[in-house]
């Protein structure tokens, strides 16, 4: 991955605390817009989020969150042998943009205790969200045997969620060990993909829909109202605390300044499977499809965790798209970046055709036979597509990628080949 806005920007940022701006925010996520607007779960908002992500009794939304995300799987707990089982209909997650996708689970008492106290909390507020999230409601209802040989709901609606899942409405819930939220971690940061539940920007036919970032859905923790001070070929808003910058491409990066305070903030939360969903529900805001979101890497610890979302299409990888965050109590954001541009339709098409193509065993055998001896390991079918660094024309391809054998100098470059076994030595 060839993302290069950390080495550009990397003198950028010096000087920017004397930066002039107001003190309210533009849409940090925490606080209102201008100040006056509730912050999420406070009480009287303003820029950064006053009154914390607050929830009632000093219980965070963060808290709730993951609160309602480990009650899950004991509600959608069953009998198989009893009838009558698995009859209620409840949100698999709380999280505002998730909230209309459903599931069945056998007890909702503990779940809808939660949701009220999340709701009493202001948590639930959507003001300025677009979530551009479309779910389809659970096909039917089935007590089955989970992988711990007891029974657990299964809504039957979707494919494969986080490890354990059942199938979801948005590409999976949780079952035993899986996360809510189309595939976003399970337990340990094993992900799934999304399934058939969510198909916006997923089309068969169409091209695979990209977002361009919006500054007025940032939840970047300027630290007062961002002024455009363009500069070195890029789009930048800064603030007394830190800038994201957008390259003509429409990559962004948002970094703090040296010593800015939200940096030493804690994380949205302590569950790094909620804080996964939390982190692409806000670039679900932004346009990112739930059926584009093919896992979420968690790096980092205690100092402070970033989610970084991995770009698929049915099982293939988008090597050169980019979504990560670290978002704070405050519901700021201290550290992202975002590169989520449209593959064209026809670039979409052959990819499916040449991974389909590759799953069947006689298949790839007679593929890997137009290989040379240096790319007769494993391989996969991954789009790629122009760099946001880069200043030639926009261009994408899919090509089937494989790691040479180690040598005395180490790993080599990862070779990549066409549909016809043929070499390519695009850089990307």
């Amino acid at each position: 991955m060839r993302f290069h806005l950390p080495i550009l920007l990397a003198g950028l940022t010096l000087g920017l605390g004397g930066a002039c701006g107001s003190v309210s925010g533009i849409n940090d996520g925490g606080g209102g817009s201008g100040g006056g607007t509730a912050g999420h779960g406070g009480a009287t908002g303003g820029q950064g989020g006053n009154g914390g992500v607050g929830g009632t009794g000093g219980v965070s939304c963060g808290d709730l969150a993951t609160q309602y995300t480990d009650a899950l799987p004991a509600a959608q707990s069953c009998d198989v042998n009893a009838s009558g089982e698995c009859q209620q209909l409840v949100s698999f997650s709380i999280e505002p943009c998730f909230v209309n996708c459903m599931t069945y689970v056998n007890d909702p008492s503990t779940l809808n205790s939660i949701k009220a106290r999340w709701e009493q909390a202001g948590c639930n507020s959507v003001v300025g969200t677009v979530c551009g999230i479309a779910c389809l409601q659970p096909a039917n209802n089935m007590c089955v045997v989970g992988d711990g040989g007891g029974g657990v709901c299964s809504s039957n609606s979707g494919g494969g969620g986080g490890s354990g899942g059942h199938g979801g409405a948005a590409g999976g819930h949780s079952g035993s060990s899986g996360a809510a939220g189309g595939g976003v971690a399970g337990a340990g940061g094993s992900v799934g993909s999304g399934g058939a539940g969510v198909v916006t920007g997923c089309e068969i036919g169409a091209p695979l829909a990209g977002a361009a970032y919006d500054i007025e859905k940032s939840r970047f923790a300027f630290g007062s109202t961002p002024t455009q001070d363009d500069a070195n070929g890029f789009v930048r808003w800064v603030g007394v605390d830190g800038v994201v910058a957008i390259e003509q491409s429409g990559g962004e990066l948002g970094i703090l300044n040296g010593g800015a305070p939200e940096a030493s903030l804690p994380d949205w939360s302590d569950d790094p499977t909620a804080l996964a969903t939390h982190v692409t529900a806000y670039f679900a805001t932004i346009g990112v499809s739930a059926c584009q979101v093919g896992g979420a890497q968690v790096d980092g610890g205690s100092g402070g965790r970033t989610i970084a979302l991995a770009r698929s299409v049915d099982g293939i990888n988008v090597a050169e798209s980019l979504a990560y965050a670290r978002l704070d109590n405050q519901d700021q954001s201290t550290s992202e970046g975002f590169y989520w541009p449209t593959v064209p339709a026809d670039v979409v098409t052959s990819a499916r055709a040449f991974h389909a193509k590759l799953a069947d065993p006689t298949e790839l055998v007679a593929y890997k036979a137009k290989l040379p001896a240096d790319a007769q390991g494993d391989g996969l079918v991954n789009l790629h597509h122009t760099s946001s660094s880069s200043t030639s024309p926009f261009a994408a391809a899919a090509t089937y990628d494989v790691e040479p054998p180690p040598s005395d100098l180490g790993l080599g470059s990862t070779l990549s080949f066409d549909a016809d076994g043929n070499s390519v030595s695009a850089s990307w």
